[in-house]
């Protein structure tokens, strides 16, 4: 506007009147472009007007904690007709519950020894004692440290099975094992038959 003002005065009263505002457009021309670079700083230093949401850490496992599938891990063994000892597949099964107990040293466990009821009380009770003490020796054997497993003698006092079949009687003489974790996790182990020894000395298949 300064400019065409200062045409139309050149036009109609010479230069004299034009150049007062010519120098206005001067003038204004250097504060537009002062304006435009603060503009442009400042457009470079502000930060994003959508700020983007930081991405979430993915969750890891803590170590030193059970997976699911390692809790799922048996519970029990069994035994023949008035033995304590263990049988391959009773073997086979500790050592995959020492594999667990190796990895995770938070856990220990209870073996209640168990028999089935024929025979008196004091025969029984002996009798579990001598079955918690053969998977004791195995664990033991295994490298698990004495210190991390208890015990408990039940006998006959806790039959698992109405004892009426060779089977039902088979799944009464075992070993219990009562998994504990320091940190107070829940175990969850499962109850196992693979090994089941009926009377006359072979082991039950499922």
């Amino acid at each position: 506007m300064q400019l065409l003002w200062a045409g139309n005065e050149q036009i109609d009263q010479g230069d004299c009147h034009a150049s007062p505002h010519v120098a206005e457009a001067e003038r204004l021309l250097l504060e537009a472009r002062r304006l435009l670079a603060s503009c442009a700083r400042s457009a470079v230093a502000a930060p994003p007007s959508v700020t983007q949401p930081r991405p979430r850490p993915t969750p890891k496992q803590v170590p030193g904690t059970p997976t699911t599938e390692e809790l799922s891990i048996p519970k029990n063994v069994h035994f023949a007709l008035n033995q304590h000892a263990l049988g391959e597949t009773s073997r086979r099964v500790i050592a995959g519950v020492v594999s667990v107990l190796e990895k995770y040293p938070s856990l220990t466990l209870r073996l209640e020894g168990h028999t089935d009821s024929r025979a008196s009380a004091a025969y029984n009770l002996a009798l579990s004692k001598r079955r918690v003490a053969a998977v004791r020796a195995e664990m033991i054997a295994l490298g698990i440290d004495p210190a991390r497993i208890q015990a408990a003698y039940l006998g006959k006092s806790s039959l698992k099975a109405v004892e009426d079949s060779a089977i039902n009687l088979a799944r009464n003489r075992r070993v219990e094992m009562v998994f504990i974790d320091s940190g107070g996790m829940v175990i969850h182990a499962v109850d196992q038959e693979q090994d089941l020894q009926l009377e006359g000395g072979a082991e039950h298949k499922k």
